[in-house]
C-alpha cells in the first residue's frame, strides 16, 4: 500500500491509502524511454515534445498529466511538514519553485506526476 493525497475544498490535503501503481511507459507518456520506469522494457525516445491528445486520457478525462512538458507549479521548493493539515502551497518564499511531471527529456521516474522536484524561477 501506498499513501496518496486528496485535496480537500479548504486546500487542506487529507491522506488516503491506495494500491501504487508501478508502470510508466512510453506507450502511456513521452518520456527518455531509454530510463525505463521500475524495470520495464526500455521504450522509445522521441526527443521533442508531441501533441497534447497523443495518448490516453487518464481516468478525469485529463491528458498528459505526466510527461512531455514539466508542469511549473506556484508552491516554493521546501521540505514537507509533518502536520497532515498543512498548507498545500507550501513554504511563502523561497530560491526554487516545485516543477511536476518531467518531461520528454527526463526518464521515466522523474516523469511521474507524483515527483515533486524544482527550479529557478
Amino acid at each position: 500500500m501506498a499513501i496518496v493525497c486528496q485535496l480537500k475544498q479548504n486546500g487542506n490535503m487529507q491522506h488516503v491509502q491506495a494500491l501504487q501503481r508501478n508502470n510508466l511507459t512510453t506507450d502511456q507518456a513521452n518520456c527518455n524511454g531509454n530510463y525505463p520506469y521500475n524495470n520495464n522494457a526500455k521504450g522509445e525516445y522521441r526527443e521533442k515534445t508531441v501533441a497534447v491528445n497523443s495518448f490516453s486520457p487518464n481516468k478525469f478525462g485529463l491528458y498528459n498529466m505526466h510527461e512531455n512538458v514539466c508542469e511549473w507549479c506556484w508552491d516554493w521548493y521546501g521540505a514537507y511538514k509533518i502536520d497532515i493539515s498543512m498548507n498545500t502551497m507550501g513554504d511563502i518564499s523561497g530560491s526554487y519553485r516545485v516543477i511536476r511531471g518531467g518531461s520528454w527529456y527526463y526518464n521515466a521516474q522523474s516523469c511521474r506526476s507524483a515527483n515533486r522536484n524544482y527550479h529557478s524561477p
